[in-house]
């Protein structure tokens, strides 16, 4: 199935099998016989998709998204067929993911919803052949509907866990539109993890949601206050808590900078004023990018 995948490639060579494209010396040719194998290979796989054993319909599943990842055309045709594979299978894998992620259509993104709610599917990575990350970047890009409480209820699930971070969730909640990134400045202002408040802010100031600025910097004000001894710190495998809060203290001046050159001087300024002066540095540097 793989090979039958990677017959739509003009520089692919099975020489096990006895076949390389290496026998067309003229690169018009070569792209004219990979064309002409898609066009055999794609109804094959197609096919294969509805075999009843999951070994063979998962392997040409894969060998589809192989095939069509060079063939615009195929591609737009491979998406009903790779949809429904992953709504039956109630499986998916990172190529399928990204694929329908980049091609897909809102029913795909349905499906991609269901998965990400299934119960087999961790938080934290690919378990049994459920690529998470590339499942929540693909539900970002085409937006099904429902998509927005699903994220939201993901995030604060791993908040209450302490868990990872979530700069895939947040993202994605971020492409959703207007009912995303009002829900990101929800998550902002109601979480009760720092961590998870600094990954807001770096997504709140890159779309330019200027709601967000003020509620930044009244949570820059109590990072300042509360210093390094703060326990709400995330202090990274190698960083000290001076390290830990300074870097905190820099990325939520920096995304204020984003928001508002003229409300991030002025935190810059009384930082140099009478701030603590481990922080003076990130000021001066705030300073000079705020003009």
């Amino acid at each position: 199935m793989l090979a039958l995948g990677q017959l739509s490639n003009p520089d692919y060579s099975y020489h096990r099998g006895g076949w390389s494209f290496d026998r067309f010396k003229d690169k018009d040719d070569r792209l004219k016989a990979a064309e002409k194998a898609c066009k055999l290979a794609y109804p094959i796989l197609v096919e294969a998709l509805k075999d009843s054993s999951a070994d063979v319909n998962y392997m040409a599943a894969y060998g589809l998204t192989i095939l069509v990842d060079r063939n615009a055309l195929y591609a737009h045709r491979a998406v009903s067929p790779l949809t429904e594979w992953c709504r039956r299978e109630k499986r998916s894998f990172s190529a399928a993911a990204k694929f329908l992620g980049n091609y897909g259509n809102q029913d795909s993104g349905k499906v991609l919803l269901e998965l990400l709610e299934s119960p087999i599917l961790t938080d934290f990575g690919t378990f049994g052949g459920y690529p998470y990350f590339e499942i929540v970047e693909s539900i970002g890009k085409l937006k099904p509907e429902g998509a927005v409480p699903i994220l939201v209820r993901k995030i604060e699930k791993i908040a209450a866990s302490n868990g990872r971070g979530v700069q895939a969730e947040l993202k994605a909640l971020a492409n959703l539109g207007p009912e995303g990134v009002k829900e990101l400045l929800k998550i902002f202002n109601s979480i009760d993890n720092l961590a998870i408040q600094i990954q807001t802010a770096e997504v709140l100031s890159k779309v330019g949601d200027k709601d967000s600025a003020e509620p930044i910097v009244a949570l820059l004000s109590e990072v300042k206050k509360t210093g390094p001894k703060n326990t709400k710190l995330n202090v990274g495998s190698y960083e000290s808590r001076d390290e830990a809060y300074i870097r905190t203290c820099r990325v939520l001046l920096e995304a204020l900078l984003e928001l508002d050159p003229k409300l991030a001087k002025a935190q810059a300024e009384l930082i140099l004023l009478d701030g603590p002066k481990n922080l003076r540095k990130v000021a001066i540097n705030v300073l000079s990018e705020s003009g």
